[in-house]
Parts: structure tokens; sequence; C-alpha cells
């Protein structure tokens, strides 16, 4: 049978005298006592929060399928563009011409007034072009996904919900699909629910309608507004689809 060691035997006992005194150190000082325990509180709190936040932001799985084949695209002008963004024009050749890719899609988003029946109020929309989902890899947990047809002027508006609004604002209804609602006074029509898991960079926005260019930035290629993701082809790697 194993016996603690001289060494094992004066350690623990140098550990219980501490504690027993520190304990009645505390309990002769409540207002130390408070402050100790409030700090101890509060360190193990952000310490948390800070954990949580580089948890989300970077040790979580993207919710996406195949998330190590999505990339990034965009034209760098450090000086005139901070940010690697590209003009729709670019967009449209490079989803044309680009062989490294599977598929181009792209985003941006803009501020709406919603009404769905009660009080209108101001909210953000993403607007992404129809295959923005499906680039990612993400299905509609309700309804149906956005069709290249929804981005022609003249089809009725759709839209997309995200769970959260949803929830929140349609009380969970599953019978939502093909409600009216209005952004900026016009009837739009609910095509689908996103799933509960979905999260992009466009986290505020609670809804995404398809994309739909004005004149001045569909045609203009120096101006550069648009995200654009990628998903690498098969077998192509991240340094080959740079060379290209």
């Amino acid at each position: 049978m194993w016996q603690p060691s001289c060494l094992t035997q004066n350690l623990m006992s140098a550990f219980t005298q501490n504690l027993t005194y520190s304990l009645r150190s505390l309990r002769k000082s409540p207002s130390f006592t408070f402050v100790t325990v409030l700090t101890l509180a509060l360190g193990i709190g952000a310490n948390t929060a800070i954990f949580s936040v580089v948890y989300y932001a970077l040790l979580r799985p993207l919710p996406y399928h195949q998330p190590s084949e999505l990339v990034m695209l965009g034209e760098w002008r450090r000086q005139e563009y901070p940010n690697p963004h590209s003009s729709y024009p670019d967009y449209l050749d490079w989803k044309r011409t680009a062989k490294s890719f599977s598929a181009l899609a792209g985003y941006s988003g803009d501020a709406f007034t919603f009404s769905a029946g009660g009080e209108p109020k101001n909210t953000f929309a993403g607007q992404v072009t129809p295959n923005f989902f499906s680039t990612l890899g993400v299905k509609p947990m309700l309804g149906r996904d956005f069709r290249d047809s929804d981005q022609q002027s003249n089809e009725p508006p759709v839209a997309m919900l995200t769970y959260d609004f949803w929830r929140s604002d349609f009380s969970a209804d599953q019978n939502v699909i093909g409600r009216v609602i209005h952004l900026d006074g016009k009837p739009v029509v609910v095509v689908g629910v996103l799933p509960k898991e979905f999260e992009f960079a466009l986290r505020t926005a609670p809804l995404y309608v398809p994309l739909h260019p004005g004149p001045d930035a569909s045609a203009r290629r120096s101006l550069r507004w648009l995200n654009v993701v990628c998903r690498l082809a098969p077998g192509v790697s991240l340094t080959e689809a740079l060379a290209e």
C-alpha cells in the first residue's frame, strides 16, 4: 500500500495551516473579505469574457460546409481603399473567368425602414447575390434559398429572415413563408428562414435580400463597394488561387 512521504505530509500540513489561518483572517475582516471576493469574481469574469470572445472569433469552427475552402477576394488599394473590396463589374468578370473557384458570391448591406404590420422601425439588411448562401453551404431552415430570378427587377421582391429575427419579430411562426413585410414602404415576400447556427460578418443584419445594385454601382469599375466570398474549386490550393 502506498504511504505518503514525510515531504508530502509536511506540505499537506502546511497547506492546512495556511488555509485555516486565511479563513480566520478573512472572517475577522469582513470588508477585506468582500473586496477580495469581489476582486476574484471580477478577474474570473473578465477572463471568462475574454475567452468567450476569443473562442467565438478565432477558435470555434465556422458554421459552414467545408469552411477551409472559403476565401475572401478583393482588390487592395492601400491609399484609396483600406479594405479589399471589389467593383460589381470586376465581380462579374471574376465569376465568369476565374478557374480556381467553384463559386463566387457578393454581399453588402444597407439600412431600411422595416414594417410587418406594427410600428415601422429602422433595421439593417444584408444584400447578397442569389448564390451567397449556397456558396457558404448554408440551407434555409424553412422555405427556400434565393434564386437567380429573384435578382431581376421585374420579379416580386423577396427576403430571408435570420433565426433570431424570426423568433423575436415573428414569434417563431411556422407559417411565415409567403408573409408580406414592407421595406422602405415596398411589399416584400418572406421566402425563407435561416438556420439557428448561421452567423456571418453582417451579424447585425436580421434579414437578407437579393442584391440589386443601382445603375452607377453596377457600371463603375472604379467604385469598389462589394465584398466577395469564394469557394475554392476541388483540388485547388490557396497558393494556386492566389497565383491566378
